[in-house]
């Protein structure tokens, strides 16, 4: 295939190349190529923005999800069993405050980590992959990017002894991420417009580790997890406060995640704790605060709910991201991710909606923010069908115009916005 470029084009008179993706996902990937032309491409109905714009791309595809990686063919061809629905509100902006990005075709080792495996069928997922599902018809401007292990510096890469540096390795590919996104190229989508990476408060040069990070204009914050160290220790432990100083000092924001089954009241307790003591932090609470789901017996529910109802009264330095419970890991196995053709919005939104509402009543539009979780809730459903289903639940809470406005973008634009940590406070 051959593409010429109109005289005086910084990319030249023509340019040869094998596309790795799908002719259709090229044209829409690509929107410079075809500035205000008609697509080549037969079954494509494309209306081409200038560079910078959201490419205009009518859904008449004979096939949404484009192969790309043959190791992510299994979930994508399983997917392509939707049926097709109409976008709900294709206007409203909306900020996807947390998904992953990540490529696991490499061999798997302690020195190499492939975290969600074990709940996440798509092996591949970087820039063409995550704007496959961004342009899929929702008005999705900006994106952040919480960690997931992926990416890390090789051993001594940086220079320093022991693993203090590697976590850098991620932010720094994201980061560059955002340099392709905020060229233009790509449509108007901001990929990583914010960053969450991670950290080891027990680490003795952890500032180091952190003010790299810093050094990365759309780095926001760090996340801690139920399996690392910090989350297994007293909220008094010396080494975890010092930690916390340091997110205070630098402006971030620190991301809690608890992903033990039937823990969640005492998981939320200890969250409050650390909301009281460090009440100048901004803490991000994600997946609506625990295991949601079949995982959770009916008394964990209860105690799930009075938790997050303590929360959300007593510590207003706490935000919730509001998704990431459609995981398999949750217990849907059957409900959503073994189904033959995948499920729809509507009846999502009917199993999910008793668990939204609760977290947006407790804690109120304005504190709260939508998340895709992608690529790992998308072994549930596709992001069309995601926020379709958001969506749903904002129009059954009655949410105003204003309210959705602030669930859907200005709640989660903080941590995409530029100048993020020096307006902070």
């Amino acid at each position: 295939m051959e593409v010429r470029w109109r005289p005086g084009s910084h990319f030249g008179s023509s340019l040869r190349f094998q596309p790795p993706l799908s002719p259709g996902a090229l044209c829409r990937l690509e929107p410079h190529i075809l500035r205000g032309k008609q697509s080549p491409f037969r079954g494509e109905k494309h209306i081409m923005a200038q560079t910078g714009e959201k490419p205009l791309v009518t859904h008449a595809r004979k096939e949404r999800f484009a192969a790309s990686y043959p190791e992510n063919e299994p979930i994508l061809s399983w997917l392509r069993k939707e049926a097709v629905e109409e976008v709900l509100e294709p206007e409203l902006p909306i900020v996807d405050c947390h998904h992953h990005m990540w490529d696991h075709r490499g061999a798997s080792s302690n020195d190499h980590p492939k975290a969600h495996d074990d709940i996440c069928s798509t092996r591949v997922y970087k820039l063409p992959q995550i704007l496959e599902d961004m342009n899929d018809g929702h008005n999705v401007v900006k994106t952040v990017f919480a960690e997931c292990l992926a990416f890390f510096h090789g051993a001594s890469v940086t220079g320093l002894p022991g693993d203090t540096m590697r976590p850098l390795g991620e932010v720094e590919y994201c980061q560059g991420v955002a340099a392709l996104c905020d060229s233009g190229t790509y449509g108007n989508c901001r990929v990583c417009a914010g960053i969450v990476g991670t950290c080891d408060f027990h680490d003795p040069n952890v500032e180091q580790l952190l003010q790299a990070m810093v050094r990365s204009r759309n780095f926001r914050g760090t996340r801690a997890s139920a399996w690392g160290p910090q989350l297994r220790n007293s909220v008094d432990d010396e080494v975890f406060c010092k930690g916390m100083a340091l997110m205070e000092k630098h402006n971030l924001s620190y991301e809690w995640v608890d992903l033990r089954a039937n823990g969640a009241q005492k998981a939320l307790g200890f969250l409050k704790e650390i909301a009281l003591k460090f009440p100048k932090v901004r803490i991000v609470m994600n997946h609506l605060g625990a295991l949601i789901g079949p995982r959770l017996n009916p008394d964990a529910v209860e105690r799930w709910k009075a938790g997050v109802a303590d929360v959300g009264k007593y510590c207003p330095n706490v935000v919730v991201k509001c998704g990431g419970v459609q995981m398999s890991g949750n217990g849907w196995d059957y409900c959503f991710v073994k189904r033959e053709t995948p499920i729809g919005s509507k009846e999502l939104c009917e199993i999910m909606l008793p668990y939204y509402s609760h977290v947006i009543d407790c804690f109120g539009p304005q504190r709260c923010k939508f998340e895709s979780n992608f690529p790992v809730d998308r072994n549930s459903c596709s992001h069309r069908v995601l926020y379709n289903m958001f969506k749903r639940i904002a129009a059954a809470k009655n949410l105003s115009a204003a309210d959705k406005k602030a669930i859907f973008h200005d709640a989660a634009s903080c941590e995409a916005a530029e100048g993020w940590r020096t307006r902070a406070g």
